[in-house]
């Protein structure tokens, strides 16, 4: 049975980095707290939305000000866009 990329990743995670007799948490968690940076699939290693979520504040509170209201300003025009979508859709 063919994996798909997601299911690789994964694979490749548990392989390197899960020890299940570490005391270090689930699988789940060794795979969120990994800290191989040099790794190709570090940034697409599985996380949980509350993670996901945190470095995106962080990020965003780390932005200056011009950018910040450059993707605020972004971010409301691809809302906007998405509500006359389904707009359209609904007549």
């Amino acid at each position: 049975m063919k994996k798909t990329p997601l299911q690789a990743i994964r694979q490749h995670c548990k392989n390197c980095i899960v020890d299940p007799h570490s005391g270090n948490g689930t699988s789940f968690e060794q795979i969120e707290g990994c800290t191989s940076y040099g790794c190709a699939l570090y940034g697409l290693r599985p996380i949980t939305l509350r993670e996901k979520s945190r470095r995106k504040a962080k990020k965003l509170d780390s932005l200056p000000k011009d950018e910040l209201l450059a993707y605020e300003e972004k971010k409301a025009t691809k809302a906007n866009q998405l509500r006359r979508n389904i707009a359209a859709l609904n007549k």
